[in-house]
């Protein structure tokens, strides 16, 4: 896992940043977690003042992140249990915080994206699932194990949630250039694409065959006023 490259971008986005409050529980995952974002985010603090609050019970958490000083960003590790003991699911506790939340959040875990954190440079669950199912699709065709060599995954990368995004009036500009940005708005035109084209073509038909049935009429009616000056001046012709 790494910690610091989140905290960075949080800094650049909210370059008046002095606070950081860093969020975690309890548990001996969260405990390990925080151990290892301790070390990753010790040169930041000559920066900014970073607060841990590793130790309050939810409620108490709750009540903290609604009341934090300006110029504050939130940094979510995991919750899986709170000073009081009581168990979370950190996606689910990190949904609570966000509800209340008077700062932005930032992550370091894509699993987070979209329960209410702005972004980061994640560590990319969905990525490595992928390329360990790609594994193991080539193992099932018959390709044996012992033959595939070991690789490297990818398995960060710097994803945004485009709500937060707007939310907290972040320049999507100002995301670094890479950035992958998720629960954008789809358009009226990418959503309803085909059947507003079938709409617009079956109206240019339907107005041809107005405009040439008003052509036809037009042209039958000048023929028809011809017909009567031709009868005018044959019957004026057997006249004279």
């Amino acid at each position: 896992r790494a910690f610091a490259p989140t905290l960075d971008i949080a800094l650049r986005l909210h370059p008046d940043t002095s606070r950081v409050f860093v969020i975690g529980g309890t548990s001996r995952f969260d405990r390990q977690i925080q151990a290892i974002a301790r070390s990753d985010l010790q040169p930041f603090a000559s920066r900014v003042n970073i607060t841990w609050l590793n130790t309050l019970s939810m409620e108490q958490l709750l009540g903290q992140v609604a009341t934090l000083p300006r110029h504050s960003v939130i940094y979510y590790l995991t919750v899986f249990a709170d000073g009081a003991g009581e168990a979370f699911i950190p996606h689910e506790a990190l949904t609570r915080i966000a509800a209340v939340a008077n700062a932005p959040i930032y992550v370091a875990v894509d699993q987070y994206i979209g329960r209410g954190a702005v972004g980061g440079y994640v560590y990319s669950v969905e990525s490595l699932g992928q390329q360990a199912a790609a594994l193991g699709v080539r193992i099932l065709r018959g390709e044996p194990p012992a033959s595939i060599p070991v690789t490297r995954a990818s398995v960060h990368r710097n994803l945004f949630d485009w709500r937060q995004l707007d939310r907290w009036h972040i320049d999507e500009d100002r995301l670094p250039p890479d950035s992958q940005v998720d629960y954008r708005p789809v358009s009226i035109w990418y959503s309803y694409k085909w059947y507003i084209l079938a709409g617009a073509a079956a109206f240019m038909f339907q107005s041809a065959l107005v405009v040439g049935l008003l052509v036809s009429r037009a042209q039958r009616r000048r023929v028809e006023v011809l017909r009567e000056q031709s009868e005018e001046l044959r019957l004026r012709a057997e006249d004279e």
